[in-house]
């Protein structure tokens, strides 16, 4: 029989900034959003949550699955990466995206130290896919709150 592993302690969160946008259905991708934190901190975790926009019963109500973000620190550093065996993409997909439940705290801890007094730290969501090149709309538009879990660094 396994036993189950738990931390003797897990890192403390004692702030939570948002970055939130919305993401039309008839938009591929967001621009990249800065997190806007002012001080140095180290990134724990993360919580994402999408809701609708509008409550048409006619399209069904984006969830997270649907969603991919991009998580970007400096100009030249991803934070995310989808590996591929190929370089030929399917329609409607980025390099660097990855689906966001793979970053909320319930999948993982992360431990980010940004030591600069303005976090260089920006995240972009487009559709898991690409919903402009289908005849009808399925779902409806999303309002993306991602919430970062931090702790201030002296």
């Amino acid at each position: 029989m396994q036993e189950l592993a738990i931390p003797n302690a897990v890192p403390v969160a004692p702030l939570t900034w948002v970055v939130a946008v919305d993401l039309p259905a008839n938009v591929i991708e967001t621009p990249s959003i800065p997190c806007g934190i002012l001080q140095p901190f180290e990134l724990l975790g993360l919580h994402a949550q999408v809701n609708r926009l509008w409550d048409d019963d006619t399209l069904q109500p984006p969830t997270v699955e649907q969603i991919l973000v991009r998580m970007n620190s400096r100009a030249d550093t991803r934070l995310t990466s989808d590996i591929r065996r190929t370089e030929t993409l399917p329609v409607g997909l980025a390099h660097g995206f990855v689906p966001l439940p793979a970053l909320v705290v319930d999948t993982r801890l992360l431990g980010l130290e940004f030591l600069d007094k303005v976090a260089d730290l920006s995240f972009q969501f487009r559709w898991a896919v690409d919903l402009t090149a289908l005849p009808a709309a399925i779902y409806d538009n999303a309002r993306i709150f991602l919430s970062l879990l931090v702790r201030p660094l002296s």
